[in-house]
């Protein structure tokens, strides 16, 4: 995997956890790889320190049902009835919040969607 620090041209923010950067000094107890101010290879080596565990669970579809008992659909002069209540995307455990486990690099967590309805035979 491959990041990029210091965007445009190198000229981009710096940020908190820069400080951590590899320098030579602080070889020892470095927790962030080196950088490089500017244009550098540096800036974007591929690194295993950019692996990351994307383990998650999702529950990713269900739905509740209900139908009505023939007795009473009967004297209603329906067939059958039966309401619902369905969703997806309903929930992710995961250790990346706030961003979706499978696109770490999009802007938007997964889209939730819930519906309900009833379906009515005569």
């Amino acid at each position: 995997m491959r990041m990029a620090e210091f965007l445009d041209n190198g000229q981009g923010n710096a940020w908190e956890h820069h400080l951590g950067r590899w320098t030579p000094e602080t070889a020892a107890s470095a927790t962030y790889p080196r950088l490089t101010v500017g244009t550098s290879f540096n800036n974007s080596r591929a690194s295993s320190y950019w692996i990351r565990n994307t383990s998650y669970l999702r529950l990713r579809n269900a739905e509740l049902g209900y139908t009505l008992p023939e007795n009473f659909t009967r004297r209603l002069r329906l067939a059958s009835a039966r309401f619902f209540l369905n969703g997806t995307n309903l929930l992710t455990w995961s250790k990346f919040k706030d961003s979706d486990p499978e696109n770490l690099f999009g802007s938007f967590p997964p889209s939730r969607v819930m519906y309900a309805g009833i379906n009515i035979k005569l």
